[in-house]
Formats: structure tokens, sequence, C-alpha cells
């Protein structure tokens, strides 16, 4: 049985095999890219190990044991897993690449020194866009093109005394994790999806392809199952009961707690206010109206018609109010337009009285004047 090459070849194998990511690191990938204000791009960082290898089979007289040359070579030769355990988040988008997906070597340097990760090395990057199919651009396959290429580039931040079985394996970064995320009109709905892709080279080195590939989830199983037993809350909450109590009970208790004048005023006050609740409930209280959800909603059919004809009989009387305020104030209007005319009116023929008596009071001194006058010249 043959193996697959641990690295990819002319022929075009994908470089790993096994693609996993701890629940960990994929949550705060997508707790990143939820709370970023635009679309975001990163680095991914992890380990690679070697996948063991098939069980051998006696099929030549005992030539194909595991200690022969042909299972050495099937060991050497097994493929490779990766398993991301955490990222880089950029501050700016295509920091450090261009705009035709070639990489900004000091940039990549730069980011990949300072991840924070130094016992892990680089696998790929992610993307995450939004309201987006998932599916690849061409800068994004550029960008793996370049990344895989960039020898150069590999475990600038691992130190040089770690050992083979931390991450010490021939590999080059071909993943590629691209996120999308879309939610509804009214916000209420947030969908978060993600994709991984393993870079394929092509034969005679004509450039990649990304192919999907599966993400495995590692945060449950046994090495993860002592976290989980031993959780606990960082702040326990007390036990509440939960149960409805009559308005006489609450008020004997209040009674009990407290004496004197407080208590007398405290009890008129929840009487007050249990008098407003139950002209508005309309004699429906909590009691009754625990019957009507549930299954034994249908027991009472005639409690719910009797709820639906008072809440009708509120609304009738309600728009009864509107229409009789409206026609006050309809009454008030004509007859204050009545008044106004009325007032005017007496006004006018008040000004014309006035302009009739100071006419014949003008002519009378006229004449007076002319008689007098004419009497003189004679």
């Amino acid at each position: 049985m043959a193996a697959a090459a641990a690295i990819p070849d002319g022929d075009g194998h994908p470089l790993f095999s096994k693609i996993s990511i701890s629940g960990p690191a994929l949550a705060s990938i997508i707790e990143r890219f939820a709370s970023s204000p635009g679309d975001i791009d990163g680095l991914l960082f992890g380990h690679v190990t070697r996948l063991p290898p098939p069980d051998p089979r006696d099929d030549d007289g005992g030539h194909g044991s595991p200690n022969s040359s042909a299972g050495s070579a099937a060991a050497a030769n097994s493929p490779l897993a990766a398993t991301i355990t955490g990222h880089l988040s950029l501050a700016s988008r295509a920091s450090f690449y261009d705009a035709l997906g070639r990489l900004i070597s000091p940039s990549l340097r730069n980011a990949a020194s300072s991840s924070g990760h130094p016992a892990a090395s680089l696998l790929g990057w992610f993307s995450g866009r939004r309201r987006s199919p998932l599916r690849p651009s061409m800068r994004e396959r550029a960008v793996s093109i370049s990344l895989f290429r960039t020898l150069d580039l590999l475990d600038t931040n691992a130190p040089p005394n770690r050992s083979l079985e931390s991450l010490d394996l021939p590999h080059r970064p071909s993943i590629f994790l691209l996120l999308s995320s879309s939610t509804t009109g009214n916000q209420a709905v947030h969908t978060h999806e993600y994709r991984a892709f393993a870079l394929r080279l092509r034969a005679g080195g004509g450039g990649g392809v990304l192919e999907p590939r599966s993400l495995d989830i590692v945060n449950v199983g046994p090495a993860f199952r002592a976290q989980y037993s031993s959780f606990s809350p960082v702040s326990a909450l007390p036990w509440m009961p939960c149960q409805l109590r009559g308005t006489e009970e609450g008020e004997r208790e209040m009674g009990i707690k407290r004496g004197g004048g407080e208590s007398l005023n405290r009890l008129q006050e929840l009487a007050r206010e249990q008098h407003l609740l139950d002209s508005s409930t309309g004699g429906f209280g909590a009691e009754r109206l625990e019957k009507l959800v549930g299954p034994e909603a249908t027991a009472y059919t005639s409690e719910l018609e009797d709820l639906y004809g008072k809440m009708l009989l509120k609304l009738e009387s309600l728009a009864r109010l509107v229409e009789e305020s409206s026609a006050r104030i309809f009454e008030q209007m004509v007859t204050l337009t009545f008044d106004r005319k009325a007032e005017f009116l007496n006004y006018e023929a008040e000004w014309n009285d006035r302009n009739e008596n100071f006419s014949v009071e003008v002519c009378h001194v006229v004449l007076c004047c002319f008689v007098h006058f004419g009497f003189a010249n004679d």
C-alpha cells in the first residue's frame, strides 16, 4: 500500500493530508472576525506531525515486516498532519502582500517574529470576508502560492534547540482558511462559516490550486475530558426558588418583617398597585393567566373567550371615548368661530355708528361757522 509523499513534488500531491484546529483557536479567529469593523486576514501557526503508517500486509512471505526496509520507507513517506494552535490577526488588511498577491518579505518576517508563538511554525494564512461565498479569489490563490514558495520565511521565530518531536519536520505553509459571515435584516441571526483549503501544485510547476479540505476541530476527546470534568464557574449563582405567591401571602410576610407605620404604608401602597393592576387586567390575575398557558389551555376555552371579550370591550370604550373627545373639540372650535364672527360684527356696527356721529358733528360745526362768518360780512 503506497503512502502519500510528505512534500509535494511535480505530480502535485497536497502537502498536508489532515488539517486540525483546536476549538479555542477557531473560536478566537471567529471572535476576532466578528468584532472587526471590516474584512481581516492573518497568519496561522501550529505544529506538524506524521500520521502513523498503514498496517503492513504479509503478502510476500514475511518480507513486509515493520522492521524491513519497505516498512521504514513507508514510515518515512507517511503523510503529514497539521494542527493549528494559534493565529496572528494583522492590524490592517493586505499588510504582508501587494495587489498582485506578491509577498512583502519585511512585513511578513516582522509579523512572524512578533506572533507570540515561539514553539510553533507558520502553517499558512487566513482571510475573513463578509457576505461573500466561500470560494478563494485569484489574489488569495496568488498569495497562497507566493507563501508556499518562500522557503526562507519558514521557522523564523523557532528556537534552534527545539526537538524533532515538537515540530522539526520539512513542510511548507500551504493552508488557507477562509471565513465568511452574514446577518439578517434585523440583526437577530448571525451566521459564521469557514472552510479550509490546501495548496495542490500542478505538474511542471504551472502554478497551483486551492483544494477544499475537511477541518477537524479538536475540543472533545480523552485528552480534553479532564478539563470538562474539572470545570467550575467563576462566580457561582445562588439557588433562587421560582414560585408564584398570592397577594395575601406577600402582604403577610411584609407585615411580619416590618412593623409599625412603615409596614402599614407599604401595605397601602401594595393595595393601590394591586387595585391598579386589577383594573388593567380585568380580573385576570397571575393565577388565572397561568391556566391559559401550556397544555392545560385547551380546557379553558371559555376563559380565553372571556379574556378576549373584555379586551374588545376595552377597545370599544376607548374608541367611544376618542370619538366623544373629537366631537367635543369640534364643537368648541365651531362655537369659538361663531363667537369670533359675532364679536367682529358688533365691532363693525359700533365703528359705523361712531363714524356717522362724527360726520353729523362735523357738518354742524361747518354750518355754524358759515352762518357766523356770513352774517359778520353783511
